[in-house]
């Protein structure tokens, strides 16, 4: 699948423009490559991330290199993505990226037990060349018979061209009595409205644009 990038000037506040032109900011760096900073149509960026493929040719303004989705940052209330950071990738070297899990089947220990499939993870790290990096990772609950049956990362089935990063012994998910598992109203830090901050894979900061005006910082080489 491929994205078009076009090359940008605006940065800071400025990127509001873009937004309300139907454009999201975007950079690309990593892979001995420079930073570089671009737009990408909103409707072509959602149909990029809905699809599952991990990596994506580009054309545009940034023409003949392979990218990855590295971070995406959503606005707080509408959860549209208001800024994306992309990985320059090599389709023959490893890259280490993480990957959603997916909790599917139904554990025996609900009904018999009443007990609650409770999720405390949601992501691992794996390591693959960028075309085997799977879009996510499934594991099934319909084994955990007992209240505080378990799984970890290392029970993920994963390709045999897929390496596991996160800690074996780390738990995904567990059976817990229904007591136990409070659901927590999700709160929305102010501050949050007004700067965006992520942090890159070299542990550098990224002050992001505010969610309502927009702007990015310097971002982090992880080539």
């Amino acid at each position: 699948m491929k994205i078009a990038f076009a090359k940008r000037e605006l940065f800071g506040k400025e990127v509001a423009g873009l937004r309300e032109q139907g454009q999201v900011p975007v950079v690309c760096y990593g892979n001995q490559e420079e930073s570089q900073s671009f737009a990408v149509e909103a409707k072509m960026l959602k149909k990029a991330l809905a699809s599952d493929a991990m990596v994506f040719e580009t054309e545009g303004d940034l023409s003949g290199k392979q990218v990855m989705v590295q971070d995406i940052a959503y606005h707080p209330v509408s959860r549209e993505p208001i800024h994306l950071d992309f990985l320059f990738v090599d389709a023959t070297h490893e890259v280490t990226h993480e990957v959603s899990i997916h909790i599917e089947g139904e554990s025996p220990a609900e009904k018999a037990y009443g007990g609650q499939v409770l999720a405390t993870l949601d992501k691992v790290e794996v390591r693959a060349l960028p075309q085997h990096i799977p879009s996510q990772v499934t594991v099934a609950v319909d084994g955990l018979e007992e209240i505080g049956s378990r799984l970890t990362a290392s029970d993920i089935p994963l390709p045999d061209n897929v390496t596991l990063v996160t800690n074996a012994d780390e738990i995904i998910v567990s059976i817990v009595e229904e007591s136990q598992e409070e659901e927590q109203e999700p709160e929305i830090d102010e501050d949050y409205l007004s700067k965006i901050e992520v942090t890159g894979k070299g542990g550098k900061k990224e002050d992001e644009e505010a969610a309502e005006d927009g702007g990015e910082g310097d971002v982090p080489d992880a080539g």
